[in-house]
């Protein structure tokens, strides 16, 4: 049966020559198939290369523009105070500091401080004209005066204030002198009552270091007996220094 049925075809293959079908023998366009199923992704492909940066204005910043500062946040809440810590051990005791200078109440070191004040008491009569000498020393910082040559010895320059006062019943007549002064201060005062009385004088110096200031009594003008050799006396005798320089 299949056999007779491909001769068939055979033959009527060759009553139609091929040329002749393309036109009388096309049949009609078939309807097209439902759509498939989507297929499975496809591999990931490789990774592209790095770009440029971005240049800011050309000036090689890199980013974009900078954002509006913010407004400020409140302040947190203040947090619980931690808990105190063990002591630690007790350190080695330091090194000893120097040694402080003896500066007293005044809060002025000793060896930059000057001031004196010396009496005289005793009976034997001083020499006109020489040093007048002290037995008794109230005030003598530093040992600067002394009391036997009766003189004041600086030993910080600067500048003092010196003071005496002398009482007699007879005429004074006292000079204060210094290397520091080209002449001497003379005060007198003259008593023709014998009654005691009362001589006073003063004076400020800028010394220098050893330069001295001392006392000298002597006879005035109008003096005839001289109170030098009164027995009736008192000599008190004072300075210290004001203002040191460098």
């Amino acid at each position: 049966m299949r056999c007779c049925l491909y001769l068939v075809l055979v033959c009527v293959a060759a009553l139609f020559p091929s040329g002749l079908c393309q036109d009388s023998c096309r049949v009609s366009d078939g309807k097209p198939g439902e759509k498939g199923s989507p297929g499975w992704d496809g591999l990931p492909g490789p990774k592209g290369e790095k770009g440029e940066p971005y240049l800011l204005g050309g000036i090689g910043k890199v980013g974009g523009l900078k954002g509006d500062q913010g407004s400020k946040g409140e302040p947190g809440e203040i947090g619980m105070k931690g808990y105190a810590g063990h002591e630690g051990p007790k350190g080695p005791p330091g090194l000893p500091g120097q040694k402080g200078s003896n500066s007293g109440s005044s809060g002025i070191p000793q060896d930059k401080q000057a001031a004196f004040s010396v009496t005289r008491t005793k009976e034997d009569p001083p020499t006109n004209d020489r040093p007048l000498g002290f037995d008794t020393s109230l005030v003598n910082i530093n040992a600067d005066f002394s009391l036997d040559a009766g003189k004041f010895n600086c030993k910080i320059p600067g500048v003092y204030y010196f003071v005496f006062h002398a009482m007699s019943s007879q005429n004074i007549c006292v000079r204060l002198r210094s290397d520091q002064l080209a002449d001497s201060l003379n005060f007198c005062d003259y008593n023709s009552r014998r009654n005691k009385q009362a001589l006073s004088g003063g004076t400020v110096l800028q010394l220098s270091a050893g330069q001295k200031v001392w006392l000298e009594p002597f006879k005035g003008h109008h003096d005839k007996t001289s109170a030098a050799k009164s027995k009736d006396r008192f000599f008190v005798f004072s300075g210290f220094l004001i203002s040191p320089t460098a």
